[in-house]
């Protein structure tokens, strides 16, 4: 009895067929990669600002000392500083130690508060002072995806609610 000879294998126009479909369908998927990569970036600076914020609180009460977090709307600055001139006055000013100053992101095109002179801070127990609603807005946006961020403080504990709509 004679065997046969098997020709069995992958020819070469099998193999750049396959090539070119993971081709097509990568090219594809790129584009939703990069609005991830976008909505996430955006998302990622909101959730820096809820840090900061939850850092001030911290550190009144480990520190036992009136920390405060100022929003420069101006510049699109969050500061986190140590209350030291006035602390029943609820300004940021020179004389007041800044530990935290963090630029946000270009992508960042409105920042706004309800709370007098855009600050928030922490009294050695934990509970915020502040004269408003202790809210905190940002939107960001970038060719494809819009952000809106934001920061809820209750006066009563101090702690931070956060949320974020990613369109």
């Amino acid at each position: 009895m004679r065997k046969l000879k098997s020709n069995s294998g992958v020819t070469m126009i099998e193999l750049l067929i396959v090539a070119v479909i993971i081709g097509v369908v990568s090219s594809m998927a790129v584009p939703r990669f990069q609005i991830g990569m976008e909505r996430m970036r955006l998302k990622t600076a909101a959730k820096d600002v809820n840090s900061i914020i939850r850092l001030a609180r911290s550190y009144a009460v480990s520190d036992k000392q009136q920390y405060g977090v100022f929003i420069d709307i101006d510049n699109m600055m969050v500061v986190m500083y140590q209350d030291r001139n006035d602390p029943s006055a609820n300004v940021f000013d020179e004389s007041d130690s800044v530990f935290v100053l963090d630029t946000l992101p270009t992508e960042f095109t409105w920042a706004d508060t309800d709370c007098e002179n855009n600050v928030i801070s922490f009294r050695p127990n934990g509970s915020a002072n502040f004269v408003g609603g202790g809210n905190i807005y940002l939107m960001g946006q970038t060719e494809k995806v819009i952000a809106i961020s934001q920061n809820n403080v209750l006066a009563s504990t101090g702690r931070v609610q956060f949320q974020t709509y990613i369109y």
